[in-house]
């Protein structure tokens, strides 16, 4: 399989809100994909648990649909 768009690079982080008066708020996971330069998308997740259901989901749709790894 040869790809015909370039490889996009994800990044996942916490970013910290914070009120007015500077203090820390509350956190939200953000995933985000680039593709060379351009931003494909930002996902956007208030508990570290979503991750691990985003991470449950994937894994049952490579699964379920019998997906093969063409990097290994």
């Amino acid at each position: 399989m040869s790809r015909t768009t370039p490889m996009p690079d994800i990044t996942i982080g916490k970013r910290t809100h914070y009120t007015e008066s500077g203090e820390p708020d509350y956190g939200q996971y953000e995933i985000e994909v680039t593709s060379h330069i351009e931003c494909n998308g930002i996902i956007t997740l208030d508990y570290a648990g979503d991750l691990f259901r985003l991470r449950n989901a994937i894994d049952s749709y490579i699964t379920e649909n019998k997906l093969q790894n063409p990097y290994l």
